[in-house]
């Protein structure tokens, strides 16, 4: 650092170093002197500042301190400038002492700040806190119109910095406060001086920016208002799709069509859409034109009311659609008057209307740990199957369901696969299937052997009494066939065999079948261990229930 001594002719010298900037506190030194160069110490009181920038003097906002106190002929502070210029410094002393430095340049900080800029507003630096100053100008924009944003990275008091460099994330918002669409056509480092054209998508009633540095900087820009360009085209939404201004997938609509029945009307709305989907509520160029819903590929398949229809000042039309088969069918809006304008082909799927649904089977007992399909029936009148119907099902009680939703195949039938619990004793299961407000319900039964369902006493058999009484559990269903007793010596071999028909049988009971100890042959069966075994068998041959118990024989 180097010092600059100024000798004005009044004997008032100020001394300043050249070059410093506007974040650095400086020395400053007045001396009164005389003229022959020395201090002349009788010379005390206020010596106050003048910035003057150029020959004009500046705001005092722009600088400190305003004034010093003088001791004995000589006064010291610092100074500090915070807008970048080239000034000089005039200081006045008691006595009508006058002195005026030599010019020096005030360079801006390091970078600490980034400030947005509209068109109409500009940089407002050299205040300790940047400002900007000027209204946006013009503060209306069409969605397609380049915004061109200017980007200062400025130092603490909003001077501009030369040559600093940041790596932003610049965000859109509109005035609903959500996170807006905009075209950002620029990289992530931004420099000071640079240009920023935004391009909004969205139509809203505002719009601003707010861009965060990588350092922890960030700005808020003004608000302009976004609006609608002219009418380029339509969009067709069907139930289950919603419009989207300013898509950047192109599209302009997000959902998925809903399925829609056979001779049932449903609306279909075709709006009036700028080049970003915004809806336009104008008449040039397609207000006087008349517009049409057409279908593909069998333009024969459905009906529309009306026939056409034109927008005149609305921006949306509504048209009744009527599809007269299944399938998959393609609407479409179309200018009647200019064919080329269309909104693109919207893929619908046509169902029929379901009457019924009936499940198959609606009651059955089902092994335990075993699979049961469970077919589900959705027909439209006159017993006809309905097609990609979609089934709800909800397990109410033990067991597994495989699957809660499925779709009926081209028979109107969709499949539904309960697993029987492996908990001990009688278990009923009920699954609920639901189409619309259709439904219906399956009843499914289990029995897992437990020490109740297979007595035998006394155990062992012996003499006397000479016979045993066997107890048997019946479940509670109603298509038993038959059920059997089998006593297996340790080889496996049959020694005796009982069974019992269904008319025999009490279901949801238990029953005594009395042993006298036999064979089939009406002789003893040898002493020793055995295994009873005690199956249940339904009408079409499947094991209802399966039994085993040890028993003894001694004689």
């Amino acid at each position: 650092m180097w010092a600059l001594f100024l000798l004005a002719a009044d004997t008032l010298a100020i001394q300043v170093p050249p070059a410093f900037q506007t974040v650095d506190r400086v020395p400053i030194t007045v001396e009164a002197r005389f003229a022959g160069g020395g201090v002349d110490s009788t010379v005390s009181g206020v010596v106050s500042l003048q910035l003057l920038e150029g020959s004009v003097p500046t705001g005092t906002q722009y600088y400190t301190p305003l004034s010093l106190v003088m001791q004995q002929g000589v006064a010291q502070g610092t100074l500090q400038v915070y807008r970048v210029g080239t000034y000089a410094l005039v200081a006045t002393a008691p006595g009508g002492l006058v002195d005026t430095s030599d010019t020096f340049t005030v360079s801006p900080g390091p970078y600490a700040d980034v400030v947005l800029l509209l068109p109409g507003q500009s940089l407002d630096g050299g205040y300790p806190g940047w400002r900007r100053v000027g209204l946006p100008a013009p503060d209306r924009y069409a969605v397609d119109q380049a915004i061109p944003y200017a980007v200062f990275l400025v130092d603490t008091f909003g001077n501009p910095v030369p040559g600093a460099s940041d790596s932003f994330q610049i965000t859109p918002v509109n005035s609903q406060g959500a996170g807006g669409r905009a075209d950002v056509q620029a990289g992530p480092v931004l420099q000071t001086g640079d240009t920023l054209p935004v391009r909004p998508r969205v139509a809203d009633s505002s719009f601003f920016l707010v861009v965060q540095g990588g350092s922890g900087t960030e700005d808020t820009s003004a608000s302009v208002v976004a609006f609608p360009s002219s009418a380029q085209g339509v969009v067709l939404l069907v139930p289950g799709e919603t419009l989207v201004p300013g898509d950047p997938a192109g599209r302009g609509k997000t959902g998925t069509p809903q399925p829609q029945n056979v001779n049932v009307p449903f609306g279909v709305d075709l709006i009036l859409v700028d080049s970003l989907f915004n809806p336009v509520a104008v008449t040039d160029p397609f207000g006087l034109h008349n517009f049409t819903v057409e279908f593909s590929p069998v333009p024969t398949v459905g009906t529309v009311s009306p026939a056409q229809a034109n927008f005149g000042t609305q921006n949306t039309l509504t048209f009744q659609v009527t599809f007269s088969r299944t399938g998959t069918w393609g609407v479409e809006g179309v200018d009647a008057d200019s064919p080329a304008v269309r909104s693109g082909v919207t893929l619908v799927p046509v169902t029929l209307l379901a009457d019924t649904l009936w499940v198959d089977p609606r009651r059955d007992t089902v092994s335990p740990g075993a699979w049961e399909t469970l077919r589900v029936h959705v027909e439209a009148p006159g017993g006809v199957p309905v097609p990609a119907a979609r089934v709800q099902a909800t397990l109410q009680g033990p067991g597994n369901l495989l699957g809660t939703v499925a779709t009926t195949d081209s028979a109107g039938i969709a499949r539904f696969y309960y697993q029987a619990p492996l908990t001990l004793g009688l278990q009923q299961a009920r699954v609920v299937f639901t189409h619309s407000t259709l439904t219906d319900t399956a009843e499914l039964w289990t029995l897992t052997v437990t020490d109740s369902v297979l007595l035998m006493y006394p155990n062992p058999l012996t003499s006397p009494p000479g016979r045993a009484n066997i107890m048997i559990f019946v479940p509670a269903v109603q298509d038993i066939a038959y059920a059997e007793l089998m006593l297996y010596d340790l080889t496996g071999a049959p020694a005796w065999r009982k069974v019992l028909q269904a008319g025999e049988l009490s279901p949801g009971v238990r029953q005594v079948v009395v042993w006298d100890g036999t064979n089939g042959r009406g002789k003893r069966v040898a002493q020793g261990p055995y295994m009873l075994v005690y199956r249940v068998i339904g009408s079409g041959g499947r094991v209802l229930l399966f039994a085993k118990r040890m028993v003894a024989v001694v004689w």
